[in-house]
């Protein structure tokens, strides 16, 4: 219990200091070294029987108190590639809470169709996410 009020404690002093500078993503990074990344416009953040809930655009993520080692904000996003070249055809994209957002025959496509944000692209085996501004 000690632990979750020096946590939730922590979260918040953080939160207030990061209010005075613009952020643009809030970082979630868990014990085996993953991150996720999330815009700070729109977000929501409430805890719940040991649990972090990310809310954003209707999505919940659901973040283990216990498998959280640090959340941090940053102007960029944590492992954002560029966008594809055009050898790269037949891309799945979902949004990072899984959601498929479609398969795209080429960079311009995905770029036209989708809304700004970040994605999970994958080809094959490799995965990357890619931010569309």
């Amino acid at each position: 219990m000690r632990k979750l009020l020096l946590f939730l404690f922590l979260s918040v002093a953080t939160v207030f200091q990061a209010s005075a500078t613009d952020y643009k993503y809030l970082i979630f990074q868990q014990a085996d070294g993953t991150r996720q990344s999330f815009g700070v416009s729109g977000l929501k953040l409430t805890f719940s029987g040991g649990n972090m809930l990310v809310e954003q655009n209707g999505t919940t993520t659901t973040f283990p108190l216990s498998e959280l080692s640090k959340m941090f904000f940053s102007e960029e996003a944590t492992g954002i590639k560029q966008l594809p070249t055009e050898e790269q055809v037949g891309t799945v994209v979902y949004s990072l809470s899984g959601v498929r957002m479609g398969v795209f025959a080429s960079p311009a496509e995905m770029q036209q169709k989708l809304p700004q944000g970040v994605y999970v692209m994958k080809k094959g085996d490799q995965t990357v996410k890619l931010n569309i501004k």
